[in-house]
Order: C-alpha cells, then structure tokens, then sequence
C-alpha cells in the first residue's frame, strides 16, 4: 500500500445489540479494508492525521444515546443524541482528528442507551494526511 492510497470507511445501521465496542451492521465504504465490521474496529496501517466523525440519533420517544469515542484504550469525550426529551427524533455528531502510528485502533464504546439509537446513527473515518 503506498502514500496515496485512499483510506476511509463509513458505516451505518448500529447494532443496538452489542455489548462494547459499537458495531454497525451496514457498511457503505471500506476504503483500504482499515474498519473491521465484525469487531466494530478501525486499525490503522498509515500512519498519519485522520478525522473521524460519529452521528447519534435517538428514536422519537426514546430517551438520550451516546458513545464515546476510544484510540487503543484511552477514553475521549462522548458522541449523543442530546437530549433526554422523548417527543422527537434528535441527533448529535462529533468529529475528532487524531494523529495515529501504525496498529492504533478507534472504536466507539461505553454506549448508553444505545438500545433506543435510530438506525440512521453512523461512524465514518478517513486519512487528511501522512
């Protein structure tokens, strides 16, 4: 794989059934093969500075949903829905840009309420950059 491959993925229709890291059943892009749909994982093989952004929707009556966003095992700030209003539908993105090293792994884990998230939640990540 050289320099100017193109890395990215985006992936949808969580699976309100995982237990920790988040897992998404559909997969729009898997530019590169990085993201591991059977683990919910993306594993980085270039190093470089990369944008990832992650959408959370509640279903309408359904109280908050939120995930945070993990680099190998380190905790950063949390992807919701935002609000615990249950009469509509709301939504919240987050994007984060990290500098990766080769084998790091961004997932998106510690979910709660996941069970009510819309199926038009999504996780996306591309490569701005080596």
């Amino acid at each position: 794989m050289s320099a100017d491959t193109p890395i990215g993925f985006t992936v949808g229709t969580p699976d309100t059934s995982s237990v920790s890291i988040l897992k998404y059943k559909v997969v729009y892009l898997n530019e590169g093969g990085d993201y591991n749909q059977s683990t919910g994982v993306f594993t980085c093989r270039i190093p470089g500075l990369y944008s990832f952004t992650a959408t959370m929707f509640k279903t309408p009556g359904g109280r908050e949903s939120y995930c945070y966003f993990y680099v190998n095992n380190h905790k950063y700030m949390p992807v919701s829905s935002g609000t615990h209003d249950t009469s509509d539908n709301m939504s919240g993105s987050k994007t984060f840009v990290f500098m990766l090293k080769v084998g790091d792994r961004v997932y998106l884990s510690n979910c709660g309420g996941i069970d009510l998230t819309n199926q038009q939640s999504s996780f996306s990540g591309f490569l701005v950059s080596i």
